[in-house]
């Protein structure tokens, strides 16, 4: 199956062009590749999802307008022109990274240890995409068991369509798994720490709403 990649389309009224906005300072420092004037592409992690979130909510801050998607080349070729209009150079959060291990040691508290920088920008960016209602529903619903897009579309009480881009970003950040069986394609949590995590919000929740949380009842 081919691989798959985040597109931000985007417009934004004109700046001064000697003085960019910060939309496309984090758009340039991003690696991505610019498949058209107001389309721009990486390949589908949760981080690179999270980076254009965030771009498009600059976008959006300004007075324009933005859309992040989740989709796969249609061809070969279109794959092959998506990866060779990458810029040359590390990938997205490998720089990062490797600044973070140049830097200067400091004396560390006393206690547990902190997390590595690389593994904090990833839950970080896994907590934004659980900070959606239906990706968080969705989610929810897939606690030990696995269910088709329409399924989960009548449920939820939204288009199919909009319900497939959230499982794309999910999958993407490899939150859901999917498994074809003839022309359905089924969804479900990869492990436990996903169901976890999403009990472990949903609990905690209960616990600031409620005076017995549903939970204990």
């Amino acid at each position: 199956m081919a691989p798959e990649w985040v597109l931000l389309s985007y417009w934004l009224p004109r700046d001064p062009p000697t003085s960019p906005g910060p939309p496309w300072r984090r758009l340039r420092t991003s690696g991505v590749a610019q498949t058209a004037e107001a389309l721009v592409a990486l390949p589908a992690t949760a981080h690179t999802v999270g980076r254009l979130e965030g771009a498009a909510q600059d976008v959006v801050g300004r007075g324009g307008l933005a859309s992040v998607w989740v989709a796969r080349a249609a061809t070969p070729e279109q794959e092959r022109a998506l990866a060779a209009a990458l810029p040359t150079g590390p990938p997205v959060g490998v720089a990062e990274g490797a600044e973070a291990a140049t830097a200067p040691s400091r004396p560390r508290p006393p206690g547990r240890p902190v997390p590595q920088d690389a593994d904090l920008a990833h839950a970080a960016e896994v907590l934004r995409l659980l900070a959606d209602r239906t990706r968080l529903a969705i989610l929810a619903m897939l606690a030990g068991t696995e269910l088709s897009v329409t399924a989960i579309a009548e449920a939820v009480d939204r288009p199919a369509p909009a319900v497939s881009q959230h499982l794309a970003r999910l999958r993407a950040g490899r939150l859901v798994t999917s498994r074809r069986e003839g022309t359905t394609v089924y969804y479900g949590q990869p492990d436990e720490h996903v169901a976890a995590l999403v009990r472990n919000v949903l609990q905690h929740t209960e616990h600031v709403l409620y005076p017995v949380p549903p939970h204990h009842r």
